[in-house]
């Protein structure tokens, strides 16, 4: 039984956090969370890139292998919508895989993708049963190798409503998907719920709340979810805190402005794993 086949199993609902790299991943490890999650905005950001189909399986497939080298726990993998085609979709899959995926995330954007949240833009879908053809070509690619597939459906992102999110949703979970995927922004949260009621009982569900902010883990787990990913936390706290400590070092340019906001090089050693602290027993 995989990973999200097991949480639903078990009743249970796993946290997960956004990473993008070794030492994100290490920190989402060490603050407790169950699972970390590696999406196109994450990434796209960290290398001050658009979330619109810019970034490579190739770049994927390297800060999997990274973030797997420096924390064991599930990693969830967003494939974004295939990179084009069933071909580059399988591959990419495969190449996820075999680089420490836990489970590959596919979602039913028209390439190129935009990114749910980008309001300016077209949000368009890959025609439903084309989809699931993408999808069944993956499950033939992870075929042996453990890896679960995650089928996201934009269907509420791009304006067509409920019954369209659950209509596909169905679909893909016939096509082969493990886990579900819907997701919401701030224009359908009053509907979500009765997408979720509606299709719980099919297979894990995979939550991003990211226009759900006043839902609790609680809340979500109790509407069905089996994992919950605070997805862009991360990146956004890196934007955030960085520019206020860049800003205020600059105004004031001595290290005594910021050594309050920035961590101590004794916890910088310790995160990354420094051989003498390992040697003395300190944990990573």
């Amino acid at each position: 039984m995989g990973y999200l086949a097991s949480l639903k199993a078990a009743g249970t609902c796993a946290v997960a956090v956004g990473v993008h790299n070794g030492i994100t991943a290490r920190l989402g490890e060490r603050c407790g969370f169950d699972a970390l999650w590696l999406s196109s905005l994450e990434l796209s950001a960290s290398m001050a890139l658009p979330d619109m189909n810019l970034i490579t399986m190739t770049e994927v497939a390297e800060r999997v292998r990274e973030i797997r080298r420096a924390s064991g726990l599930p990693l969830l993998v967003d494939a974004d919508n295939g990179y084009g085609s069933d071909e580059l979709a399988a591959r990419a899959a495969a190449e996820f895989a075999a680089s420490g995926a836990t489970a590959v995330c596919l979602e039913d954007k028209a390439f190129p993708k935009r990114n749910s949240f980008y309001e300016d833009d077209a949000q368009e879908l890959e025609d439903r049963e084309r989809f699931c053809r993408r999808l069944e070509a993956v499950r033939s690619a992870l075929a042996g190798t453990g890896a679960e597939i995650i089928a996201r459906t934009e269907a509420l992102v791009a304006g067509q409503g409920a019954a369209e999110a659950v209509r596909r949703a169905r679909a893909y979970r016939e096509a082969g998907a493990d886990a579900l995927f819907v997701q919401v922004t701030a224009r359908d949260v009053d509907v979500y719920g009765g997408v979720l009621a509606e299709i719980r009982g099919l297979a894990p569900l995979v939550v991003v709340p990211t226009a759900l902010a006043s839902w609790s883990q609680a809340d979500l787990h109790e509407a069905g979810a089996s994992v919950v990913i605070y997805a862009n936390a991360v990146i956004r706290t890196i934007v955030k805190t960085v520019t206020d400590v860049l800003t205020d070092l600059r105004l004031q340019p001595r290290l005594a402005t910021v050594e309050g906001d920035i961590a101590p090089l004794d916890v910088l050693f310790d995160v990354t794993g420094h051989p003498l602290l390992r040697a003395s027993g300190v944990p990573r």
